[in-house]
């Protein structure tokens, strides 16, 4: 997997600080997908935890973030729009969205690591990508994940 050095740099330095800090923390989003071999595009550093928001935001201080709450499809707890050294990281709260079905909670479950970096649930986020609406990146983390357990057996 390859990106741009700055934000990988940046990744790996937002991820010590939460570390230092005791917050479980997992990739999400387009690097988590990008991760498992699918070819994509990562604008931003998606990261989901289920941490206190009192104990994350406490870890921010000093940083350039937003704090925002629940909004149209994202049932979230919080998010920190973090721009951090330049790099544009999302540190999502209890990640849920909201579904025709109710709630669809998407936890902090690590699956896998890329160096130090702790992966997100690739099974959740495929879900999450098709409640989004977001079908391509569903579909190839579905491929992904159906290749690897093929490649496994």
């Amino acid at each position: 997997m390859r990106y741009d050095r700055k934000k990988e740099e940046s990744l790996l330095e937002m991820s010590e600080i939460l570390k230092n800090r005791g917050i479980k923390f997992a990739l999400g989003g387009s690097g988590l997908v990008a991760f498992y071999g699918c070819k994509t595009e990562v604008h931003d550093w998606d990261l989901t935890t289920d941490a206190p928001m009192a104990l994350v935001e406490d870890t921010l201080t000093g940083l350039e973030y937003t704090k925002i709450g629940p909004n149209g499809i994202f049932a979230s707890e919080y998010l920190f729009k973090i721009n951090f050294k330049g790099t544009p990281i999302d540190l999502i709260g209890k990640f849920a969205l909201r579904t025709s079905e109710g709630i669809f909670d998407v936890p902090t479950i690590v699956s896998d690591f890329w160096g130090e970096i702790p992966i997100g649930c690739p099974h959740r986020w495929a879900k999450a990508y098709k409640h989004m609406g977001r079908l391509k990146k569903a579909e190839l983390l579905q491929n992904q994940i159906k290749e690897r357990a093929v490649s496994s057996s």
